[in-house]
């Protein structure tokens, strides 16, 4: 029987909502601090099992790594599997997680710098006039206000409680209430420790740097996010934990020095690479396309086939989050249809041009993608 509790606190979050503010009759979009409570589940680690040890990772908020606070990066750490999900651990209790949020109204475990790009697209896609306070706008063009200490925004939004909310506004400020809370969903406290949800960890190997990440497999890398650190180029490949020679076999020599990933349970190697890496060669494949066709001595010859394919194969890598949905047959087809537009896509002077040899390999792990029986352990997606 699950011993499952909460721990329930108040922090600070910035929204932007519609409203009239102060000295003014007309509606902008207004910045302001509201207090949000959230709450994160607490487990003991008798209810946890470790599926994996990695090395250990450095600070910081970028996808795909396994991001710790307050600890030298040095040893190795748990992965630990809770209810059919992984995480790792942060190296914060509950009480300094909390406390860390109320002081860094931008602090996000593992979602810093997302939020921060969100915040400033937000504030940025309005007009100068159209957002409050009056110099938000430039403060976020130069990124400057993400520097602000708490006392500083404070300052910044002294006047924010004078601000009069429309129900729009009101409706905003619970949507981004009610986001914050989902976004922190995926954080569990283990024995009064912080965990984060996290995938499957993995080998990725990029050639042309001739080096190994243990990373996870995130969906922000091919759907256009801007986080930092997360791009990955068309070459990289990616091994499941339990295919380290065949890794290395794929490196060669002298081989770097690689920080392996130590499997505490194989059962827990679920996670579904080949659908995956065949999505992830078609969303380099749509970008290929679209470096080439934002020219404008090409986009006024294109023909209307080529145009059709790469719409279609765009379309659907967009429609889904992979980590969710699964990689849907369609794709096969989709994927063939551009590829044979190729010939007519020249090499772009970019990192995402998808070689013959790449397409080879996402034809490959799409056609020794494993079928799934009734009697097979589902694949791992999200936490």
């Amino acid at each position: 029987m699950s011993k499952a509790t909460h721990v329930t606190a108040k922090v600070p979050l910035l929204v932007l909502a519609q409203g009239v503010p102060p000295g003014s009759r007309f509606k902008k979009m207004c910045l302001s601090m509201v207090e949000c409570e959230i709450s994160f589940k607490v487990v003991p680690s008798s209810e946890t099992t470790v599926a994996f040890t990695i090395p250990k990772s450095t600070e910081g908020s970028n996808g795909g790594y396994y991001e710790r606070y307050g600890e030298a990066p040095y040893g190795r750490q748990n992965i630990v599997c809770h209810e059919d999900a992984l995480y790792h651990d942060v190296v914060l209790d509950a009480k300094d997680l909390v406390e860390r949020m109320k002081e860094d109204v931008y602090f996000r475990p593992g979602r810093s710098s997302v939020f921060k790009e969100e915040l400033l697209t937000a504030v940025t896609s309005c007009t100068p006039r159209m957002v409050w306070p009056d110099d938000l706008h430039a403060h976020a063009k130069n990124s400057r206000f993400l520097y602000l200490d708490l006392t500083k925004l404070k300052t910044l939004l002294k006047d924010a409680d004078a601000v009069k909310y429309t129900d729009e506004g009101l409706q905003q400020i619970e949507d981004a209430k009610r986001r914050f809370r989902e976004g922190l969903s995926d954080v569990l406290v283990i024995d009064g420790r912080v965990h984060m949800g996290c995938g499957e960890p993995l080998y990725l190997y990029k050639p042309n740097e001739r080096m190994v990440d243990v990373r996870a497999w995130d969906s922000a890398f091919w759907r256009g996010s801007s986080r930092p650190g997360s791009y990955v180029d068309a070459k990289a490949r990616f091994f499941p934990a339990n295919r380290e020679d065949d890794l290395r076999q794929a490196i060669g020599r002298p081989a770097p020095t690689i920080g392996t990933i130590g499997i505490v349970d194989e059962a827990e190697i679920r996670f579904p690479l080949e659908e995956m890496e065949y999505y992830r060669m078609a969303c380099a494949l749509v970008t290929n396309a679209e470096i080439w066709l934002g020219k404008r001595e090409v986009i006024s010859k294109v023909d209307r086939h080529t145009l059709d394919a790469y719409a279609d194969l765009r379309d659907l890598v967009k429609s889904v989050d992979p980590l969710v949905d699964g990689v849907p047959p369609s794709i096969e087809e989709k994927f063939e249809a551009l590829v044979a537009c190729i010939p007519r896509i020249p090499k772009v002077p970019h990192e995402v041009y998808v070689a013959e040899e790449d397409i080879e390999y996402a034809r490959g792990m799409w056609d020794n993608r494993p079928i799934l029986t009734s009697l097979s352990a589902p694949a791992r997606r999200m936490a």
